[in-house]
């Protein structure tokens, strides 16, 4: 009788068993098939990131990329990361022939924040990724010195930037002989050199000093400077640390 009992109790659990799988095989079943192919191809499957790449022509700059398709739309995910305040025109491309096809987009850069471009194209050429970048600028580097004919007087310019973030210009100046003069400059042709207002400078000679002003400018296409009622060996202007003031 127990040998009837339990060979009745291991049948009872085999069909229990049975008619589990069964019902797990039916939902998968069931579950996949209720997919048609639009939606299949809708399925958003993005890769991880790849490892950050560098150029040794722009130090501090790093760019990483991911890439995958959506139906019959492309997409180019590329992670741009800079070690100072900068601005640069990217773009990425998965065809070698091509390599500008998804255009470009210029962005504004701050330190050690990593910023997302995305491009997306519906071209079949996919041989690869390359990314580009132009008029990349890191914005607190000193331009090439420029120099006044008719005074010598050389200037240079960078932008910097307040421990609250806000962007200002940085002028150096230096001088071959002790002056004193009036200096503007502006980072719009479009305005006038005054906007940002005039400063009252004195320098010793071969004296390089640095000033602040404020940017009031509507644009930043360039750089432009002026000076006027310049004076040679001039006492000077007594305190000139006030930032921005006019005549």
């Amino acid at each position: 009788m127990q040998k009837k009992l339990f060979v009745f109790i291991c049948l009872l659990l085999f069909v229990v068993n049975t008619i589990s799988a069964q019902m797990s095989r039916a939902s998968m079943l069931k579950t996949t098939t209720n997919m048609n192919r639009a939606e299949v191809a809708a399925v958003k499957i993005v890769p991880d990131w790849s490892g950050y790449m560098e150029t040794p022509d722009l130090p501090g700059l790093k760019v990483r990329e991911r890439h995958y398709i959506i139906g019959n739309t492309q997409k180019l995910d590329m992670e741009v990361i800079s070690a100072k305040h900068a601005t640069g025109n990217f773009t990425a491309s998965t065809c070698n022939e091509n390599r500008t096809i998804n255009g470009w987009q210029t962005i504004t850069l701050l330190p050690n924040t990593p910023q997302v471009l995305h491009f997306e194209t519906t071209d079949a050429c996919n041989n690869g990724w390359w990314w580009q970048v132009a008029n990349f600028n890191i914005l607190t580097n000193w331009s090439d010195w420029t120099v006044d004919q008719g005074t010598q007087i050389k200037a240079r310019m960078r932008y910097n930037f307040t421990t609250q973030g806000v962007k200002f210009i940085q002028v150096e100046l230096q001088a071959p002989q002790t002056c004193r003069f009036l200096f503007a400059t502006k980072v719009c042709q479009a305005d006038d050199v005054a906007l940002n207002g005039w400063r009252p400078v004195q320098l010793q000679q071969e004296e390089a000093k640095v000033y602040n002003f404020d940017l009031r400018n509507t644009c930043q296409d360039g750089w432009w400077w002026q000076i006027k009622n310049y004076y040679k060996n001039s006492p000077g202007f007594g305190n000139d640390l006030e930032l921005n003031p006019t005549d």
